[in-house]
């Protein structure tokens, strides 16, 4: 399987591309953590700093993705 870029060059872009996830990563809360939403409180279950996102599970039981600017950590 080959691994290139857009370029063409063996993994050059993922290179860039990994200092660019970690940086939104860090913005991310962490799992298990508590937060406030929209919603209520809630316990982080995933992030998805792509989309800069974070689910959560609300204290019903339910699961939310909610958008980061709204989560309060």
């Amino acid at each position: 399987m080959k691994i290139s870029g857009v370029c063409g060059r063996l993994m050059c872009c993922l290179a860039y591309e990994s200092e660019q996830y970690h940086s939104m990563k860090e913005k991310m809360p962490k799992k298990g953590q508590r937060v406030s939403t929209p919603l209520g409180e809630a316990t982080v279950i995933g992030t998805n700093p792509l989309k800069e996102t974070v689910m959560v599970e609300l204290g019903s039981g339910a699961s939310a993705e909610v958008a980061l600017k709204d989560v309060s950590h």
